[in-house]
């Protein structure tokens, strides 16, 4: 099984758990992370993540995900929208 189709599937099984808009927070705080960004020094996300309360295991399970790229966050963003409203690439 290649590195794709494992991060399809951890991804799959999150959508299938839990909230959209959690795991949505999941994954751009993963990015963040990933990047040691503060996100403190940016008033947008410091709003964007001010209630936000990591899950340990999802968290766990969005850093398996590896997002190091704004196109492959995009990307697993797009993911959480329903098929028919997703941008045609």
């Amino acid at each position: 099984m290649n590195d794709i189709m494992i991060q399809k599937g951890i991804l799959n099984n999150l959508i299938k758990s839990q909230d959209l808009e959690s795991l949505e927070r999941h994954l751009i705080y993963s990015y963040v992370s990933y990047h040691k960004l503060d996100y403190a020094v940016s008033p947008i996300l410091d709003n964007y993540f001010c209630d936000f309360k990591a899950d340990k295991k999802v968290l766990q399970e969005t850093k398996k995900l590896n997002i190091n790229s704004l196109k492959l966050l995009e990307n697993y963003l797009e993911l959480l929208l329903p098929q028919e409203d997703r941008k045609l690439n």
